[in-house]
């Protein structure tokens, strides 16, 4: 078998050659390519239209407003102590009452006619006490008469002007008649225990009945009322509720935000019959509603007219921020949770976190620009088209 010839010098330099040709040309369409893109113009985005305004070094004088609702401090909700039919709602909300007025009746025809069982078998054992005590007396009578004629006959007997049979007859008599007396006094103090149960037995179904009215427990208004006749009352179930208007109150809701500015003792402002006037929070519940807002409650001077469930907007004092570094609130972005501010720095914006130190008045005082600062106040189409370092150019609002 033939060997394959091996290539000389002279094809090995000629493949160096081509090699070495392919790389020069790959080396110089890259270089090239660079420079194309190097001399092409970059993208640049629109800059984003903002206003602006300058921050300040002041005082923030603060204040918080809310919107309140008139409160009775004595409230009571009225429910049945029994399962019955309501026959009749003699008021409706808003309803001015006094102290006793009837407010729901129940169906009571059962617990009436106990009643009338009761009477029936009261005014029966009267009758048959009377006739006892009749009896009784006119037994009393005949044995203090016996007993003298026993003692008659006796010193007769001893005079021997009378038989011993008639002085046995009178002692047989004196002891039958005090035998039926003793009877007769029996029957009638079972008869008077009779009646004082059936009295006491009368009382209860009286209160019994006085259950089946539900009447005004003060004098006040009406703030609900939850039934119609027709409707079932039950135990526990609400049925009407009455407020008093001696003592009024307001209460309103405190977001987490405000709860360490906003305390008892503060003064706070409202509005009454074209008045203003002032009065101290009372009192904040520690444990929050179903909105995660705490309860503030500010008591009334006696003399306040307002109806339970007025709305009244309030305004809180707070303590001033001395010295604070104060921007437009619509410069605060970022929500409460992360605050930010934009400042125009070489005419783009750049994102400066702050920390919120009070609000008022449409007014931020913040920690973390200083006062002089250009910031953005309203970034054309909202925040979400201002991001840090976008080229930014103010107009003329």
């Amino acid at each position: 078998m033939a060997s394959k010839p091996k290539p000389g010098r002279r094809g090995r330099i000629l493949l160096l050659l081509a090699v070495g040709t392919l790389l020069g040309l790959a080396a110089w369409g890259i270089v090239s390519r660079k420079a194309e893109m190097a001399a092409a113009p970059r993208f640049q985005p629109e800059p984003v239209a903002i206003h602006t305004a300058t921050a300040k070094a002041e005082d923030l004088e603060r204040s918080q407003q809310y919107l309140a609702e008139a409160e009775a401090v004595r409230s009571a909700e009225l429910s049945a102590r029994v399962t019955e039919r309501i026959t009749e709602v003699a008021v409706d909300e808003g309803d001015a009452v006094a102290e006793g007025d009837p407010l729901v009746r129940l169906d009571a025809s059962a617990v009436a006619a106990r009643l009338d069982g009761v009477a029936a078998d009261l005014a029966q054992a009267q009758a048959e006490r009377a006739a006892e005590e009749a009896r009784r007396d006119a037994l009393e009578r005949s044995v203090a008469y016996w007993a003298k004629e026993l003692d008659r006959l006796q010193r007769l007997r001893e005079e021997e002007a009378a038989s011993q049979s008639a002085v046995d007859e009178a002692a047989d008599r004196v002891n039958e008649v005090r035998g039926n007396l003793a009877a007769t006094r029996k029957e009638v103090k079972a008869l008077t225990a009779r009646l004082a149960s059936l009295r006491a037995r009368r009382a209860e179904l009286r209160q019994e009945r006085a259950d089946y009215t539900l009447k005004a427990p003060f004098t006040g208004v009406v703030t609900e009322r939850t039934v119609d006749p027709g409707d079932q009352a039950a135990p526990g179930k609400a049925l009407i509720q009455v407020s008093s208007t001696a003592q009024m109150r307001l209460a309103f809701g405190i977001p987490r935000a405000d709860r360490p500015a906003v305390a008892a003792g503060r003064t706070v402002r409202f509005e009454l019959g074209g008045d203003t006037r002032e009065a101290t929070i009372t009192r904040i519940h520690p444990a929050l509603d179903t909105a995660r807002l705490a309860r503030a409650e500010v008591e009334l001077p006696a003399d306040t007219a307002l109806p339970p469930g007025a709305e009244v907007p309030v305004t809180v004092a707070l303590p001033p921020v001395e010295g604070a570094t104060l921007i437009p609130a619509g410069a605060l972005a970022g929500g409460d949770e992360r605050p930010t501010v934009y400042v125009v720095r070489e005419g783009k914006a750049r994102a400066r976190p702050v920390t919120v130190q009070g609000r008022s008045d449409g007014h931020v005082a913040v920690a973390g620009i200083e006062a002089g600062t250009t910031v953005v106040i309203t970034p054309y189409l909202g925040w979400t088209r201002l991001a840090d370092g976008m080229p930014v150019t103010e107009v003329t609002p």
